[in-house]
């Protein structure tokens, strides 16, 4: 059996996802911050200032910190981690699934118009979603260039209603007449882009072949976890219980002991004494067993205790993400989205064309179009806009007059 070749079309979305990424962590450290107390490491700039440029004490002393940071945010967070990693697959899986496509044709690159398809549709038919402010923008900036909207000062102008439109079209002209970009109406557009992209035939409802997951069923991690810990629990004992355990122990409850007889911190006990700071540069190079294990110990346990919660939250995500992700190309549809992904290559790498093949593009209007449906960033777009003297101003206009953000 000839084996399928498949692309994907490169989002935003992805991106926005990584984004997400880093605002999660660092929402986690800062519940983490908020429960740090002062260590007997102190800051690790004054950890290098003390042990003098003692290069494997200073490498030691950010592997604590370090492990510090680890074993606080999963203890603090593993609720948050357990529902934010739920999400997180579920959201990627449908992200990916639904970028991909059949190569049928082995489009690089795509230079024709789009005939009888709003920019909703190529919208719709790139990645099987409707993004509303975007699409809505390029579609006011497409009925903009059809001339059946201008703009004024405070508001958008429909200038003719004669012209045949859509009903996505039409309800997106009752929505300006009225000002009226409310959620109830927003889903009635919606749906109209939806029903026309059926109705041309390049989507479909997804018949539902596959079985859905069990959550439940898979233990391997649960198992996997269970064995980490009890070995490392075992090892972790065996190690404290062992004359080079206790010794490291005892060595650092001397130096806390004495941290708390004389009153002063325990940089400052560092600072001043070289024999006690000897003492404790080896006391904690020979912490990294006990550290590891200890790590491996306490995330594992948060793993057997935290997978029951990403499984319950998973479960509910997949009915709310995945199965809802109801639509499929067609045929027609992985044609289209392949000439989509062509003509997205080709306005990407706009800004490598000559000057000479730029000046011989007829369709500037429709690329400028595409561009933003199709999130193209800004440079090219200004770049389309220096020829053909389209108006550089419309999106301004649209995002001016109708409060894009809101939307």
């Amino acid at each position: 059996m000839k084996e399928i070749k498949t692309k994907k079309i490169k989002s935003k979305k992805e991106k926005n996802l990584i984004k997400l990424d880093i605002v999660f962590i660092i929402i986690c450290l800062i519940i983490v911050k908020m429960n740090i107390q002062v260590s007997i490491l102190g800051t690790i700039s004054e950890c290098f200032r003390i042990y003098n440029g003692n290069f494997i004490a200073c490498i030691n002393i950010i592997f604590a910190f370090l492990w510090l940071m680890i074993i606080l945010l999963v203890i603090k967070c593993y609720v948050l981690i357990a529902i934010y990693l739920a999400f997180r697959i579920s959201r990627m899986k449908v992200i990916k699934e639904n970028s991909r496509y059949e190569v049928i044709d082995n489009i690089e690159y795509y230079r024709e118009r789009f005939n009888n398809i709003t920019p909703a549709e190529i919208s719709l038919i790139t990645d099987l979603e409707i993004e509303t402010k975007k699409d809505i923008s390029a579609t006011i900036l497409d009925l903009y260039q059809k001339k059946i909207i201008d703009f004024s000062a405070n508001n958008i102008i429909v200038k003719s209603e004669e012209k045949v439109l859509r009903q996505s079209e039409q309800e997106l002209i009752n929505m300006i007449k009225n000002n009226n970009f409310s959620k109830e109406n927003i889903d009635k557009w919606k749906s109209f882009c939806v029903k026309e992209a059926q109705e041309n035939n390049y989507i479909k409802v997804k018949k539902d072949k596959e079985k859905r997951p069990n959550f439940s069923k898979n233990n391997m991690v649960i198992n996997i976890s269970a064995k980490l810990f009890i070995i490392s629990l075992i090892l972790s004992l065996i190690f404290l219980f062992s004359p080079a355990g206790t010794k490291w122990y005892d060595s650092l409850n001397e130096f806390d002991n004495k941290y708390a007889q004389k009153g002063e911190s325990e940089l400052e006990i560092l600072e001043n004494n070289p024999n006690v700071r000897e003492a404790y540069i080896k006391t904690i190079s020979n912490a990294g067993p006990i550290m590891i294990l200890s790590t491996i110990m306490i995330i594992s346990f948060f793993i057997l205790i935290g997978t029951p919660i990403y499984r319950k939250v998973r479960r509910k995500i997949y009915y709310k993400i995945e199965v809802n992700n109801r639509y499929e190309r067609t045929k027609e549809g992985e044609i289209l989205v392949e000439q989509i992904a062509g003509i997205k290559n080709y306005i990407h790498d706009f800004s490598l064309l000559s000057e000479k093949d730029k000046e011989n593009i007829a369709l500037w209007e429709d690329f400028l179009i595409y561009a933003v449906v199709l999130e193209e960033n800004e440079t090219i777009i200004n770049d389309i806009y220096s020829y053909r003297n389209i108006n550089s101003n419309i999106l301004n206009n649209i995002k001016r007059v109708i409060d894009v953000s809101k939307i």
